[in-house]
């Protein structure tokens, strides 16, 4: 993938009252680790994204704010070798997508326990 053809999906922080696909993507990773409760695929970090990311924030060990800035970014990494500023909006096909570069390295994403 070059880097004229893709760019970076993250902003450096997203929180309540943040929309469009960086939101949606945010969901789905929420989601895939296991906090995607209540979330609806509407593209806005509204009340329920909030709570999701604080709880995500606590499986993390981090300061449970609710905002999806560079602390919490850099726990994720630590903890499930999941690096969001890897993933890229890549056209493919006519399609848009997104991808992890570090995928083969990453083996299945743990699971938080209830």
């Amino acid at each position: 993938m070059s880097a004229s053809k893709s760019r970076p999906l993250f902003p450096p922080g997203l929180n309540e009252g943040s929309v469009g696909g960086a939101v949606d993507t945010l969901h789905m990773i929420l989601d895939a680790f296991g906090f995607g409760e209540g979330l609806v695929a509407d593209l806005e970090y509204g009340k329920t994204t909030t709570q999701r990311v604080a709880d995500l924030q606590r499986w993390l060990g981090v300061e449970a704010d609710g905002q999806f800035g560079p602390t919490t970014r850099a726990a994720l990494t630590a903890k499930t070798n999941f690096n969001v500023d890897k993933i890229e909006w890549a056209p493919q096909n006519s399609m848009t997508m997104w991808v992890n570069s570090n995928s083969e390295e990453m083996g299945a994403w743990p699971q938080a326990e209830a």
